[in-house]
């Protein structure tokens, strides 16, 4: 999809949202903050114990009709899918409007959090950290849609782990596969990986690389109905690292003319994971 094209569709469910928050949530929140006030009031004129009681009654009600009001926005927004919070602000509202794009798109979107990455910042600003992750999402769901119309379930899965060797960012998706080519000149040329791209994805991301001293790994699975195709991780290990491991690397390895491309091949029997 063009990016002016994209941009729209954006704004435009970003005026829904606001709409629907500024007719629903909001009037029921200064609602309720009303009556709350108002019973908290006659609280602390009254010292009977019947209007006490009564008194506490409501605010319970309250409460309850609070966190159904979150929970009827959480439905309406996204079908109820609670993603977990990094503790980044702008990492994790970047990953709201990516499960609102998910959701129109019908992709399933799932993000994972292993270990506490909160520090991740102190090693990548969080608006450099967003632009590769919005990267590295728009290219999965772009291979998504270039799949057969046929394929049964489009999903996307994206963790953030803080390991022992350090930080990682993973994506798997079942999008169609990378173009060898493509594969052998990411890096060295702006190439794109999808036919409607520009190549600045993967240049921007290279250039991150090299600037924080991260390395990046291709993972290529055995074509498998309802599995994932591929998986890009970008380790922040201290090296600039660009591997490939692939059940096809006996073909990449014969066209390889990147000298600072590592070729592994991959165990048929581990290239499937679902």
């Amino acid at each position: 999809m063009p990016i002016l094209a994209q941009k729209e569709k954006d704004i435009e469910m970003l005026t829904n949202i606001q709409d629907y928050l500024a007719s629903v949530v909001h009037k029921d929140d200064k609602k309720l903050d009303a009556m709350q006030r108002a019973v908290e009031k006659l609280v602390m004129r009254s010292e009977q114990t019947d209007v006490l009681g009564d008194a506490q009654k409501i605010l319970d009600e309250i409460c309850v009709s609070k966190v159904k009001s979150e929970k009827d926005l959480n439905e309406k927004l996204y079908n109820g899918k609670i993603l977990p919070l990094i503790g980044l602000l702008f990492v994790d509202a970047k990953f709201e409007t990516v499960l609102e794009k998910a959701m129109l798109k019908s992709i399933d979107f799932q993000l994972e959090i292993s270990g506490d990455v909160s520090n991740l910042e102190k090693i990548i600003s969080q608006l450099e950290l967003t632009n590769i992750i919005g990267d590295l999402i728009e290219n999965s769901f772009t291979a998504i849609e270039h799949l057969d119309i046929d394929q049964p379930c489009h999903k996307v899965l994206f963790s953030i782990k803080n390991t022992d060797a350090g930080y990682e960012l993973s994506i798997s998706d079942n999008g169609i596969p990378f173009n060898i080519d493509v594969l052998i000149k990411l890096g060295v040329e702006r190439v794109t990986t999808h036919p409607s791209g520009n190549g600045y994805g993967y240049e921007t991301i290279f250039e991150s690389l090299n600037k924080y001293a991260a390395s990046l790994i291709i993972t290529e699975y055995a074509p498998k109905t309802n599995a994932y195709s591929k998986n890009i991780t970008i380790k922040f290990d201290g090296k600039t690292d660009y591997i490939i491991k692939s059940f096809r690397a006996d073909t990449i390895k014969k066209n390889n003319s990147n000298t600072n491309l590592l070729i592994l091949s991959l165990d048929n029997d581990l290239a499937l994971i679902s």
